[in-house]
């Protein structure tokens, strides 16, 4: 087949520049950038100085932005106060018409005050290793340990965002025998693990 022409809009670029609530640069955080009139999507990094810079962005007033850090991702929601938010409901949206958009400083305040711990027995041979993952539907908050088991037993701590419904699953060597699932508590002080998401227990 001949004769086929494609022909490119014009694209614009997002940028900005991360910081702590001390003014510190936030590095290696990863940005999200999409449209869901426009079907426009892109992403990025922030550098050394906590800048970013997501190209190719067609024009829609629609974009949402995210940022991943730490395990949590926070959505724009601009800065009156603070500029980032967990709730879909309060993300702000970034129009893009006709020029690129600088969002200038974003702070990024630190809500990852939060500790789920626990500790896991199993029945295997040492040095067998276990992930254990935490999320949240409401938020989109979550975290992760890696856990090497020694005399059968080893101990989890991870940093979450507050929220109420964080369900943690527990995923084992692919060769260690052991069932991976989900957090379940039968009642009687008991934790099992389930297959079933909906009967995981937050």
């Amino acid at each position: 087949v001949t004769g086929i022409d494609f022909h490119f809009g014009a694209s614009y670029s997002i940028t900005g520049r991360l910081v702590d609530e001390d003014g510190n640069a936030i590095s290696n955080a990863n940005i999200d950038v999409w449209s869901d009139s426009g079907y426009g999507w892109g992403w990025g990094w922030t550098d050394s100085d906590g800048r970013f810079d997501v190209g190719g962005m067609g024009e829609a007033r629609d974009y949402r932005m995210a940022v991943w850090r730490n395990g949590a991702q926070y959505l724009y929601k601009g800065c009156e106060s603070s500029c980032f938010t967990f709730k879909w409901d309060d993300a702000a949206s970034i129009v893009v018409s006709g020029s690129d958009v600088d969002l200038g400083d974003l702070t990024l305040a630190s809500i990852q005050s939060h500790t789920i711990s626990g500790t896991i027995n199993a029945d295997v041979t040492d040095g067998t290793r276990i992930w254990v993952n935490a999320w949240s539907d409401t938020t989109f908050g979550n975290g992760w340990a890696e856990l090497t088991l020694s005399s059968g037993s080893a101990s989890f701590s991870m940093k979450v965002p507050g929220a109420s419904d964080y369900r943690v699953s527990i995923d084992p060597d692919w060769n260690s025998g052991l069932q991976r699932g989900f957090y379940y508590d039968n009642g009687d002080g008991t934790a099992l693990l389930t297959q079933n998401w909906d009967q995981a227990t937050p």
